[in-house]
């Protein structure tokens, strides 16, 4: 019989929380897209070359222009990089920001207006993605850590 410590059940909480709202979010545009007759692939050699940059954590959203803007964190959360993938067949790299994280993150939750919530892994705290500027976000201590 395994005994687990409190530490252990935590972070499987959190891990089997992170996969269910990772499947929600995934199977959510499903439920409310419209049936396609084709399924479009872009060959990586397709994709712009940030892109084949290996990255962990994404997030999808939409700019306040009507453009769709996926964030991909990359380089153990040193840098964002940022793709229009409005029209998802022509993704276009948009750059990449340097944030200066102090590891890799997840998107956690929105946090009102155009701020979205990250969790640095391995229990290192938290901090907010600003995205005011869609094209040039900022990561930014939570509320109430200072400055």
């Amino acid at each position: 019989m395994r005994i687990y410590s409190l530490g252990e059940i935590s972070w499987r909480l959190r891990r089997t929380a992170m996969a269910a709202m990772a499947s929600g979010i995934v199977m959510a545009p499903a439920v409310h897209a419209t049936p396609s007759r084709s399924i479009v692939l872009v060959p990586p050699t397709d994709l712009p070359a940030l892109a084949r940059q290996p990255g962990d954590a994404m997030f999808l959203r939409d700019a306040s222009d009507g453009r769709a803007v996926l964030y991909v964190e990359q380089n153990h959360g040193a840098q964002l990089a940022l793709f229009d993938v409005t029209d998802p067949s022509h993704v276009k790299s948009e750059g990449s920001v340097q944030l200066g994280a102090s590891g890799p993150f997840d998107f956690v939750s929105p946090l009102g207006g155009q701020q979205e919530l990250v969790r640095f892994r391995q229990d290192q705290g938290g901090a907010v993605l600003d995205l005011h500027k869609a094209w040039l976000p900022s990561l930014k201590p939570p509320p109430g850590i200072g400055s």
